[in-house]
């Protein structure tokens, strides 16, 4: 999966606003199916870690995703 055009300048705005500090991505991932189809969502969120404060610059990012079963 990649980044559309929009969220990748928007996240790279985000980080160089923000200077040259601890940047991470942080993601989570959901997955089901139900024997046609196979489901996938996908979060992102980009976060800047200043001294011990934890900042989100960015985000959330969602990714969905529904793919046939392959028999």
């Amino acid at each position: 999966m990649g980044y559309t055009v929009s969220a990748a300048t928007g996240a790279a705005t985000a980080i160089s606003a923000y200077g040259s500090n601890f940047v991470y991505l942080k993601w989570s991932l959901w997955w089901k199916t139900d024997g046609t189809y196979d489901y996938m969502k996908k979060i992102e969120n980009i976060h800047e870690k200043v001294s011990e404060n934890d900042y989100k610059i960015y985000g959330p990012t969602t990714f969905i995703q529904k793919k046939s079963v392959d028999l």
